[in-house]
């Protein structure tokens, strides 16, 4: 999820939900009313924010989904 505005001065906001629910997260795309319950199977949250300034007008909302799935470095599936 990102969060940001500007006006000569802005900021943003992004949140980064780590270990969510697969089928959680699945339900949750197709029905947005499931969002919240999706983020709250998260194992962790990680917070970053930032401040900019210069000659710049914007507002902005993100919401993204995505997945890295990790296996290690000998895979058996080789």
């Amino acid at each position: 999820m990102e969060l940001g505005a500007g006006l000569l001065l802005g900021g943003s906001v992004t949140a980064i939900f780590t270990g969510v629910s697969e089928y959680m997260e699945q339900v949750g795309c197709m029905f947005p009313q499931f969002i919240g319950t999706a983020l709250s199977t998260a194992r962790a949250a990680i917070f970053m924010h930032g401040v900019s300034e210069g000659l710049q007008q914007s507002l902005s909302v993100g919401l993204m989904f995505g997945q890295v799935t990790y296996k290690g470095i000998e895979s058996e599936n080789e």
